[in-house]
């Protein structure tokens, strides 16, 4: 059977279309789907670099802060070293005392007590939250009671007090007495200093005499 030129005509455009489908299926959509991924690829690294040019702007300010940083660090472990440090203790209490003009006749170094923390329902009434923080443990921090015999005038011991509080080692006055002699006084002080245990770092010896420190006597010259 002749067919004739309209049914040829057809036949053609079938054989064209599938022709062109098959080129796309088999071409010319892989290449597109490659290009989609490709340029998915390119946005999400293009996205990773802003994140890390934002961290490395961070970290460059950061870095501006370093030294900064260091001396600050280096002022706590002095305030608060990682050893009860009696001898060194007991050297700026000798400054301390030069430098206002009082005569030390005592310094007395107990063992260190490990620090507990607050018991929850335990607060007094009326007084403010104790401050507590979870880095702060009775595993890595110790208080070191502590108490010094001065003589002098008025005005020097109380300058002597206010040095002993913010000198380098950080000191807590807890208490005061004082007694007079022909006008020569004489104020007997106790308080806590603090050692804390670095991370990584050994454990603090609560022991006052573990570097040699004498626990009561007449000061170090």
């Amino acid at each position: 059977m002749k067919l004739g030129t309209r049914v040829w005509g057809v036949i053609t455009v079938v054989v064209v279309v599938g022709l062109v489908a098959g080129g796309w299926f088999l071409g010319a959509a892989p290449l597109l789907d490659a290009k989609t991924s490709s340029d998915q690829a390119r946005a999400a690294i293009l996205v990773q670099n802003d994140l890390l040019a934002a961290q490395n702007t961070a970290l460059e300010a950061k870095r501006a802060e370093l030294d900064d940083l260091e001396k600050r660090a280096s002022e706590l472990e002095t305030a608060i070293p990682s050893e009860v440090g009696g001898a060194d203790f007991i050297r700026d209490l000798n400054d301390l005392a030069v430098a206002t003009g009082v005569s030390i006749s005592s310094i007395g170094i107990s063992d260190g007590t490990r620090y507990l923390p607050p018991v929850e329902g335990s607060d007094v009434e009326g007084a403010p939250t104790p401050l507590t923080d979870p880095l702060i443990t009775e595993e890595n921090f110790v208080l070191v009671p502590v108490t010094v015999t001065a003589t002098g005038g008025w005005n020097e011991l109380l300058a002597f007090v206010h040095a002993v509080q913010t000198g380098q080692r950080l000191v807590l006055v807890t208490g005061l007495t004082s007694s007079a002699d022909a006008g020569t006084y004489q104020f007997q002080i106790s308080g806590t200093m603090y050692a804390l245990q670095r991370p990584g770092g050994p454990a603090v010896d609560t022991e006052a005499d573990a570097d040699g420190t004498s626990t009561d006597g007449a000061a170090a010259s």
